[in-house]
């Protein structure tokens, strides 16, 4: 309109700030003594030591999600970097993790289905509404595709 020009796939870097805040938050969740989660599966694993395996998956999770970072700046940033050894069994282990290991967020869906069936459906839905972008940028660095432009 002025003739000023938006800079190339700014709605994928502003979510690749938003999405690496999350990842971040959701690491430093499970290692900070005083969070919610660390004392939930602490207390988990106090109780019954074998759901310690829980936590790790949680960790290795949220380890997983930092790691997914790297193909959401790619196209982000519009960087070249033929990794598809590393990014194709990075996005299984990935599914396999997000399925696996949200045990302390299962508990919280598991309550709000006491609230009734649209609330546990509606937090799923903002969860896959959030992680969408960064699974699709992870498939398209995995299997070498372009992602789409908008001109």
């Amino acid at each position: 309109m002025f003739g000023m020009k938006l800079p190339d796939k700014l709605g994928y870097k502003i979510y690749f700030l938003i999405f690496s805040w999350l990842a971040l938050g959701e690491l430093t969740s499970l290692l900070a003594p005083k969070s919610d989660a660390f004392i939930y599966y602490n207390t988990l694993r106090t109780f019954y030591p074998p759901a310690a395996l829980h936590y790790y998956i949680a960790i290795l999770r949220a380890t997983i999600t930092l790691a997914a970072l790297i193909p959401l700046f790619n196209v982000a940033f519009n960087r070249k970097m033929n990794w598809g050894w590393f990014f194709k069994p990075l996005l299984i282990v990935r599914v396999v993790a997000d399925v696996t290991g949200h045990n302390y967020e299962w508990q919280f869906i598991r309550s709000l289905a006491h609230g009734g069936f649209l609330l546990p459906l509606a937090a799923v839905g903002v969860w896959i509404g959030v992680n969408y972008l960064s699974y699709k940028t992870h498939y398209i660095c995995a299997f070498n595709l372009q992602p789409e432009t908008k001109k």
